[in-house]
């Protein structure tokens, strides 16, 4: 049990300094752009968030499940998820683009070309924490995470300064969110963690389990984004960036209890087959 107190805390501790880390960016770029650019930046980073959830639909953290459940299955699990996000992904950014001039009817500039890039890039291989979270490697996701959020927001900052060009500065998110999916393959490839072939079952499989999950995240991103949607669309991007800064949301609560409940969920998972130990932890908890 104290292991297991201790992977909850650093993932907390992990949760809590990318919010952290995040909070920054808002509170700088208001200093940085202004308020027109600002609220086209808050916009495209609207439209990436609910096409994130629409490309991964929580298959990458179905990996918490699976792993501890099927540990011998491993590779499988993890050469499915790379390979459902990356056709999800390449489906969904198609449309997007065939789209366009729909799309269009809604934003305030054009930003679809790097929409589709940078949420194609963002997606794919960014499963990698659920997969050290199920394999109880908690400091491993609070070194990454916090490397790549700092990386992130360092380029973010230091392209917004130099150019005050909402274009420029997401082309620069769209290179370096490619730059980390290039790394990733190459860790992971040289770890061997792919297989040759997949099994049809075994993706029907992932993605029963992660469709009701997938749903459910990506009505609760709708349901805090929606308004801003319209706020856009009818009142325009200094509209946006008024109402996006002044609805900002500080949910420090939610953030701890995420890295308490990552750590404890894939714990009840390799209960299962142990008469009356997941009562027991969750009891504990």
């Amino acid at each position: 049990m104290s292991d297991l107190i201790s992977r909850g805390a650093v993932l907390t501790a992990s949760r809590l300094s990318n919010f952290a880390i995040l909070l920054l960016s808002p509170v700088l770029l208001v200093r940085i752009l202004d308020v027109a650019a600002y609220g086209q930046y808050q916009e495209f980073m609207i439209y990436a968030m609910l096409l994130t959830n629409v490309c991964t639909f929580a298959v990458d953290s179905s990996l918490t499940y699976f792993i501890p459940r099927f540990p011998e299955r491993e590779r499988s699990f993890v050469t499915q998820t790379s390979v459902i996000t990356l056709a999800a992904s390449a489906l969904s950014m198609s449309t997007l683009l065939l789209a366009k001039p729909l799309v269009l009817k809604l934003t305030t500039f054009d930003f679809i070309a790097p929409l589709a890039a940078y949420v194609f890039f963002f997606v794919n291989l960014n499963w990698l924490e659920y997969y050290w979270i199920a394999k109880r490697q908690p400091r491993v996701v609070l070194y990454y995470s916090a490397v790549r959020l700092m990386l992130r927001l360092s380029v973010l900052l230091l392209v917004a300064y130099a150019t005050r060009d909402v274009l420029t500065i997401v082309w620069t998110l769209v290179a370096v969110e490619a730059l980390r999916v290039l790394l990733v393959f190459v860790y992971l490839a040289r770890r061997e963690m792919f297989i040759g072939g997949l099994q049809w079952s075994g993706v029907v499989e992932q993605l029963r389990f992660a469709a009701p999950i997938g749903i459910s995240a990506f009505m609760q991103s709708a349901g805090r984004n929606i308004g801003k949607i319209f706020i856009s669309s009818t009142l325009g991007s200094v509209a946006l960036a008024y109402y996006a800064t002044g609805s900002y949301l500080l949910p420090i609560i939610r953030v701890m209890r995420s890295g308490i409940t990552d750590a404890i969920y894939p714990e009840l998972v390799r209960a299962h087959n142990q008469p009356g130990a997941a009562v027991r932890l969750w009891q504990r908890v």
